[in-house]
């Protein structure tokens, strides 16, 4: 890469992904992992890594996507066949987000079941430009203030009962 400019599009993708270079079949199937190599990390469940290898993929095809690809279009179309609500959310913003998106709608509608269609309608959105709530307690009764107040727990007399002392016996 020459001083100044940008890197290529495509350039960090495997030659059987680059625009052109024939018929890569861009087919999703489930991951599998070996997990005899792996540290025993409890931090992050295996559906929450499932679920962010499955969108990154998801990312990923949509980039060829957006660089004209068919199969990856199409591609994209199997994603919505995965069992994961955030899965289908991201291949149908994707789908949507291609050149040809709005003329999809009608295929994305066929292959999501009605429960799942109002993915179609859902658009990403600045985190700033969403209302914020700035007085929470705002439209609470008096009671429900009350009730939402934290109590601070009398630790002293919690250890004293758990040593089966009153708290008088100490004064």
């Amino acid at each position: 890469m020459s001083e100044g400019t940008g890197p290529i599009p495509g350039s960090d993708l495997p030659d059987s992904l680059r625009p052109g270079a024939g018929p890569a079949k861009l087919r999703f199937s489930p991951a599998r992992q070996d997990n005899r190599c792996r540290a025993k990390d409890y931090s992050t469940s295996t559906v929450a890594e499932e679920t962010i290898l499955r969108t990154t993929a998801v990312d990923g095809v949509a980039r060829l996507a957006s660089g004209g690809s068919k199969e990856a279009v199409e591609a994209l179309f199997d994603f919505l066949d995965v069992p994961s609500l955030s899965v289908k959310r991201a291949a149908v913003e994707h789908l949507m987000g291609v050149k040809q998106g709005e003329s999809l709608r009608g295929r994305i509608e066929e292959r999501l079941c009605p429960e799942y269609r109002f993915l179609r309608d859902v658009r990403p959105i600045d985190v700033r430009k969403v209302t914020q709530i700035t007085d929470p307690e705002k439209d609470l009764t008096d009671q429900g203030r009350r009730s939402s107040k934290p109590i601070a727990p009398d630790l002293m007399d919690r250890a004293l009962h758990r040593l089966g002392c009153g708290a008088s016996s100490w004064f």
